[in-house]
């Protein structure tokens, strides 16, 4: 389930049938184009916009964004908005929760945290997300798949990138589980090879590489260690 998921990539876009069924907080996360953006029918996404894949791609993150039709954007030489940003979420704490009880080996306990989270999405999808109601299909998590730790800690893990996707905290999970190196070298190569539409994805990516035991933390400014020296210690391999 989690480790072939991606092995045949397709696109819920470009208004064709598709039978693949997805998540429905994948609709709640990105903005795709011929779909609503931000659930408002009058704002249909398009492809006519400068976000090639070569560029940050056709697809944008709507999680950060208010919806157009309750005033909260203005028009000046720039658009701005006045939405408030969340710094903690309840569904982060109870993640957060799940993924000690996960590592403390209580397994049943967990699960009813994950599924409580997982049926809160599948209940989203009349409410927010109608016009995808077809594509969407959620599943409550099987007793069978907390019966070891390594498999709930993959569907907690999975959990997590799903339900906090676009909210700034994934490269720190990655961190904290000691698989920033391998994932992220993984998506890099990915990015450098993926092709849609007929154009290649962003090509930034093309030099970049995570170097584990050094890229894990920012270095400290060198201004900081002159100003007080033997105040600091650099970080390792700077």
């Amino acid at each position: 389930m989690f480790d072939d998921y991606n092995e045949e990539i397709d696109y819920p876009v470009n208004g064709e049938v598709d039978e693949q069924k997805w998540d429905p907080r994948l609709f709640h996360t990105v903005g795709m184009p011929t779909y609503p953006y931000k659930y408002e029918a009058e704002y249909t996404m398009t492809k006519n916009n400068s976000r090639t894949p070569n560029t940050y791609g056709y697809y944008t993150s709507l999680k950060e964004v208010p919806q157009r039709s309750k005033g909260e954007t203005y028009n000046g030489s720039w658009q701005a908005f006045a939405m408030n940003d969340y710094v903690f979420r309840y569904t982060d704490v109870m993640l957060m929760r799940a993924e000690a009880l996960v590592e403390l080996g209580e397994l049943g306990e967990a699960r009813i945290i994950i599924n409580d989270i997982r049926e809160r999405a599948a209940n989203s999808v009349n409410k927010h997300i109608a016009y995808a109601k077809d594509q969407c299909e959620i599943a409550l998590y099987p007793e069978s798949y907390f019966q070891d730790k390594e498999t709930a800690r993959k569907c907690l893990r999975w959990e997590r990138r799903l339900e906090m996707a676009m909210e700034n905290g994934r490269y720190f999970d990655l961190r904290r589980w000691g698989i920033a190196s391998e994932t992220l070298n993984a998506y890099f190569a990915s990015e450098q090879n993926n092709v849609y539409d007929g154009q290649t994805y962003a090509q930034y990516y093309k030099d970049a590489h995570y170097e584990p035991n050094k890229n894990e933390f920012f270095p400290i400014p060198y201004n900081q260690l002159y100003y007080i020296p033997g105040l600091y210690t650099q970080n390792k391999n700077y």
